[in-house]
């Protein structure tokens, strides 16, 4: 049989024999590939466990296909790891491949909208949001503490309506409350809290609910937003990230945060903590 007519395993056969081809797939299978890479020869090179230690092996892909090894295996072009190596790049060509032939696949609630798209739903906003925080802020390293909040929607006409979870999934949804307030009357920030609020949060009669790890994703939202209350006090959510440091102050270390070259103590800090970090004050 011509080689070009034959399959790639029963080429690869003929290179390195049908024992070192098994051989060759076992050493892929419990991930005995360490990396591969392209040496300055444009040849395939890779390295692998053995044991306690490890071998280096370069593949030539270009010709009839052969390989030189630490393992000292000459009897065949290709010695189980060169077989391997050639195995693993196929794989890799071939997804590669088809990512490139595939059409990309989006969520089907997903709005797709390039720059000039969204910056056409951008006006001035006639209507707006207020949030308030009826309790304290949970303090919560662990995601199962819950927390509710109250969301009010002020209308250009003076009105307002409570923001509980139907009415965050009506306008969201529908992009349309009642005649008085629609979507595209809010500013894009908030919008984008009216969606998270929708998707993500629970109805706690007319409040809304979430557990401290969902609150601190949203978060992510109120970045910067200035009708965030608990009680009379605004509460500011800042765009800046802190990183850990320790504080020496009259001779105690403590934890702390350093914020655009200031150091702040946090032993007395409330901490609620979510997938995407955590969030401090």
């Amino acid at each position: 049989m011509a080689e070009k007519h034959m399959s790639f395993e029963e080429r690869m056969t003929t290179r390195c024999g049908a024992e070192a081809l098994a051989e060759a797939k076992h050493l892929l299978k419990k991930g005995a590939l360490l990396g591969v890479w392209r040496d300055s020869n444009g040849r395939l090179a890779g390295r692998f466990r053995v044991g306690d230690g490890m071998l280096s092996c370069t593949a030539d892909t270009s010709g009839d296909g052969f390989s030189v090894c630490d393992c000292g295996d000459d009897s065949h072009p290709l010695c189980q790891h060169g077989a391997a190596l050639i195995m693993y790049h196929g794989a890799v060509a071939q997804r590669r491949r088809l990512m490139q032939e595939s059409p990309p696949e989006y969520y089907g609630g997903l709005r797709r909208e390039d720059f000039a798209q969204l910056a056409s739903r951008c006006r001035q906003p006639i209507a707006w949001l207020e949030i308030e925080a009826p309790g304290a802020l949970p303090h919560a390293p662990t995601k199962w503490e819950d927390f509710s909040i109250q969301v009010t929607i002020h209308a250009a006409s003076g009105r307002t309506y409570s923001g509980n979870h139907s009415n965050m999934q009506r306008l969201f949804y529908d992009h349309i409350l009642n005649a008085a307030v629609k979507l595209e009357d809010l500013s894009l920030q908030e919008q984008q809290i009216v969606r998270f609020l929708a998707v993500n949060s629970e109805a706690a009669t007319s409040r809304l609910a979430m557990n401290s790890e969902t609150f601190s994703e949203f978060f992510h939202v109120l970045v910067g937003f200035q009708r965030f209350y608990r009680g009379t006090r605004q509460i500011i959510v800042r765009r800046e990230t802190a990183a850990p440091v320790m504080i020496l102050n009259r001779g105690k270390v403590m934890p702390g945060l350093l914020v655009d070259g200031a150091a702040f103590p946090v032993s007395q800090a409330t901490i609620i903590a979510g997938k995407g970090g955590c969030w401090i004050g």
